[in-house]
């Protein structure tokens, strides 16, 4: 897909999960609405839903020091399981790192 030809303005995501779950999300009261829903149950459509199963798992965070070379996301790779979860720095991403990402 060549992006300069807006060819993927014309691509419909209206009968995808992801649109169904979110797209009520997306509107210029939002901000209103998720407060009302907050502050006085009021819903207006809007639903809590309950992530606390979350809690079931025990999770370890990575924070490295520092990500400039392929070398150092081999090594997060061979440390990092399923129960883990890494942070990363935006700037690491524009040297060797980056594109090894792509």
């Amino acid at each position: 897909m060549v992006l300069s030809d807006e060819s993927f303005m014309s691509d419909s995501y209206t009968d995808t999960e992801y649109f169904k779950t979110f797209f009520k999300y997306d509107a210029p009261d939002i901000s209103q609405r998720l407060l009302d829903l907050l502050f006085t149950g009021e819903s207006d459509s809007l639903e809590i839903k309950d992530y606390s199963f979350n809690k079931e798992k025990r999770y370890k965070v990575i924070h490295p020091e520092i990500v400039k070379e392929y070398a150092h996301l081999n090594s997060i790779s061979k440390i990092a399981k399923d129960d883990t979860i890494v942070c990363f720095e935006k700037k690491w991403f524009k040297g060797e790192v980056g594109t090894c990402a792509l």
